[in-house]
């Protein structure tokens, strides 16, 4: 997943209050704090599929964001406010989106409206923790993944929006800014990996990690082989599961325990040939280092 980034970023931001300097952060991390612990890898380029969040949507010109909106492009709350605000509400698929404080409105819940998202309709997750909400209201071609509720369940607005634009992209948005800070969970991991699938339009070209949660993934690819490495963030007993993308053939698989020799570690596939799970005794801050080549 592509993470653009440009260094004069904060000379382009539009502050809302002018009253902290912190407004004037542009960071490209908030993606990646978000996409790494659910197991898709990011690199500092701009790709086929990419996410801007948050204030950094500011640095980029409008025929750059129209480039990247003929791709797969992930939006959060902030970045899909100022691009409705640039004039672009119609290539994302949004009537609206405009920023409420968490003093200023009653969201509460997140419940899931169409399967389309990885979870199954009728799911329910918690909002409150976001200190503040893009409102949200998706054009009638967008499909809304899941809606946001008061707690008195009536509607607030759409959490995540879908949106295939007339120059040929996807567009995913998440109304929640920076949706790094909302409570992590399986539920909101099927669903990154759905909007991830949604936005590529096909298999990704990189590897996912599945099965446990912060497991760090890392894919380098070169002319003639590719790796990939996967970081066991997790206490937890268990090992995770590599998603491969279609084409590639394992070739070798390293296990890097802490103080330890590098030893061959066993793999098997699951469900077809495309899902691997790694050592069944992966220690954590291990590393499962896995080498193939294209088929």
């Amino acid at each position: 997943m592509g993470l653009p980034w440009k260094q004069d970023a904060q000379e382009h931001v539009q502050t809302e209050r002018g009253k902290s300097m912190r407004e004037l952060d542009a960071s490209p991390f908030q993606a990646g704090e978000f996409l790494l612990p659910y197991g898709i890898p990011v690199t500092a380029e701009a790709g086929d599929v990419n996410a801007i969040f948050g204030s950094l949507a500011w640095a980029f010109s409008d025929a750059e964001l129209r480039s990247m909106l003929k791709g797969g492009l992930w939006l959060d709350g902030v970045s899909a406010t100022i691009l409705c605000q640039r004039g672009l509400g119609h290539l994302i698929g949004l009537a609206q989106s405009a920023l409420v404080g968490r003093e200023d409105a009653t969201y509460a819940l997140e419940v899931s409206v169409s399967g389309a998202c990885g979870v199954a309709r009728g799911h329910y997750l918690n909002l409150n923790t976001c200190s503040r909400l893009a409102r949200v209201e998706p054009l009638a071609e967008a499909e809304e993944w899941t809606s946001v509720l008061q707690p008195d369940r009536r509607r607030f607005g759409a959490g995540v929006v879908a949106f295939k634009n007339r120059l040929g992209g996807r567009v995913l948005t998440t109304a929640a800014p920076n949706p790094a800070q909302l409570s992590r969970c399986d539920y909101r991991c099927a669903m990154a990996h759905a909007g991830l699938r949604f936005i590529a339009g096909k298999a990704p070209g990189f590897a996912l990690v599945r099965r446990m949660p912060n497991c760090l993934p890392l894919h380098f690819a070169d002319t003639n082989e590719e790796r990939i490495v996967v970081l066991k963030g997790s206490p937890d007993p268990g090992c995770p599961a590599i998603e491969l993308p279609p084409g590639l053939r394992v070739i070798s698989s390293t296990l890097l325990s802490p103080l330890a020799t590098p030893v061959d570690a066993a793999v098997h596939r699951v469900a077809g040939h495309t899902l691997l799970a790694g050592p069944r005794k992966m220690p954590y801050f291990g590393f499962w280092i896995v080498t193939c080549r294209r088929n």
